[in-house]
């Protein structure tokens, strides 16, 4: 199981983005069982306003508690993931997890290059590499109302969207499966995928891969 944080980097955060969604990703011997996409902005209103926030935040941002959308404040990724996790587990939730994976629109887009472009049932448009994130944006911001969904629904989109991006990979050539992993690999390299695992041996292949996100203290 494991704990996907959705990073908005059209809204820059030291950790890469703002967390305006969060997912829980289930997946047993290399298959999906379930994938389920939340609204942080709801979740957050079950977490309680104890934790103070870091005073720049503070300041600049005029919020008077800490919460999991604002989470990422290290430019540290395994020190966010732990902030994440324990945010999560402070607004109840119960799932334990193996590993936090944290990802910027730009995997997205990425998917969406191989893949091709993809439509929702039940939502207007089609959600392309050189549209989807604006357009995206546009439905949870605004576009939703027109189409009379209540507010705490608003990001459902995400999760339906989701599905049918992975649903087209597991149908992919073995030519452009080898092409996504490609894809992967650079989002990998450019940070816009930091990877956490509980797991020793795997923390370790990610930690000597650099795709940790950890911050070089050598210097």
């Amino acid at each position: 199981i494991f704990l996907i944080l959705f990073q908005n980097n059209l809204e820059l955060r030291p950790g890469g983005g703002f967390i305006g969604s969060f997912g829980i990703l289930k997946v047993r011997d290399g298959k999906l069982l379930d994938f389920a996409v939340h609204d942080t902005g709801n979740f957050d209103g079950r977490i309680p306003s104890t934790v103070k926030p870091p005073y720049p935040m503070q300041e600049t941002l005029g919020i008077d508690s800490w919460k999991l959308r604002d989470s990422n404040y290290s430019p540290d990724f395994q020190e966010n993931a732990k902030w994440a996790e324990d945010f999560y587990h402070m607004g109840g939730g119960t799932e334990k997890f193996d590993g936090v994976v944290a990802v910027t629109t730009n995997v997205l887009t990425s998917f969406l290059k191989v893949t091709g472009p993809v439509q929702i049932e039940g939502y207007p448009g089609t959600y392309g590499a050189d549209n989807a994130i604006l357009d995206l944006e546009y439905q949870v911001e605004q576009g939703y109302v027109k189409q009379n969904i209540a507010f705490g629904e608003r990001k459902s989109v995400m999760s339906m969207l989701g599905l049918e991006i992975l649903d087209r990979v597991k149908g992919l050539s073995l030519t452009k499966k080898y092409e996504l992993f490609q894809v992967v690999l650079d989002d990998l390299h450019k940070k816009d995928i930091q990877l956490q695992f509980k797991n020793e041996d795997l923390q370790s292949q990610v930690t000597t891969a650099h795709w940790d996100g950890n911050m070089d203290e050598q210097w």
